[in-house]
């Protein structure tokens, strides 16, 4: 009885902590089962950050290499502590300052806590969703470029500078065809090129630039400018 006894505790104190390669997934029910040599565990959950009101999911992969806990060496009743490194599947990174995270398809999140840099390489779309205000706050420079264009919709755009630097070619326009005037509370200095305004008129002070005549000293009024 004594030697059965010391052999169940030995078998439960081999099969408390294992190592194996997560072989089936049932993501649904957010369990894998784990090839640990000849034998295949049943679905085993794994741990994840949260599982309250706030959740977190981030679920093993097949051929990911894990390691398993079993209390009381039940394999049954085993839990995925965590995932361990392999030759398929080596660590991204090598350096004790970078967090990265790289996925399947090619995306890159990583912090560099030495060079104080976060960078996000995306091979799809980012998509940001506020129910409020988003905002941003930097001490030197904001640089965008796009591969093709920019479009910022509102119901007002406000640009607050003390400068403000355009270098292209201008252009307005309305929605469905219509006018909107382009209003300046200050001055107009244009420096080179020339004021082109075709098959309109141009107002100042309420005189027309194209209908405006002059008294003439012999008698009337001049033609309008042509």
């Amino acid at each position: 009885m004594e030697a059965f006894r010391s052999s169940d505790l030995e078998r439960r104190v081999a099969r408390l902590i294992c190592f194996g390669t997560v072989e089936e997934a049932d993501y649904p029910a957010a369990r894998v089962r784990v090839r640990m040599g000849k034998a295949l565990s049943a679905w085993l959950p794994w741990l994840t950050q949260r599982a309250g009101n706030d959740r977190s999911w981030w679920a093993p992969s097949i051929g990911e290499q894990v390691v398993v806990l079993s209390p009381s060496g039940e394999c049954a009743q085993g839990v995925i502590l965590g995932s361990i490194y392999q030759a398929k599947y080596p660590a991204p990174a090598v350096s004790p300052h970078i967090n990265r995270r790289v996925y399947s398809d090619g995306a890159v999140i990583d912090y560099d806590t030495e060079s104080h840099r976060l960078h996000a390489l995306i091979p799809g779309d980012a998509f940001v969703e506020a129910s409020g205000d988003i905002t941003a706050q930097v001490g030197k420079s904001i640089n965008m470029q796009a591969g093709t264009r920019v479009t910022i919709s509102a119901p007002l755009i406000e640009l607050d500078a003390a400068l403000i630097h355009l270098i292209g070619a201008i252009q307005t326009g309305g929605r469905g065809g219509e006018i909107y005037p382009v209003e300046l509370n200050g001055p107009a200095n244009q420096t080179g090129g020339d004021f082109v305004n075709e098959g309109h008129d141009v107002k100042a002070s309420g005189i027309s630039l194209t209908g405006h005549v002059h008294d003439c000293p012999h008698d009337g009024e001049t033609g309008a400018p042509k």
